[in-house]
């Protein structure tokens, strides 16, 4: 899966942690058949909690 373009604009947002997982989380939700509402909540999840535990 070609992902450099959502990395980039991750990165350009602000969400490092993010792009650097996300191909991992794309594959567990395609895999898991995932609804987009709930991969959405977990990726939100996960970068509200990494830039929590960096502060």
């Amino acid at each position: 899966m070609n992902t450099d373009l959502l990395v980039e604009h991750l990165q350009q947002i602000g969400w490092h942690y993010t792009a650097d997982q996300i191909d991992g989380l794309l594959e567990d939700a395609s895999k898991n058949n995932v609804p987009y509402s709930d991969f959405l909540i977990t990726v939100l999840s996960q970068e509200i909690e990494q830039k929590e535990n960096w502060r």
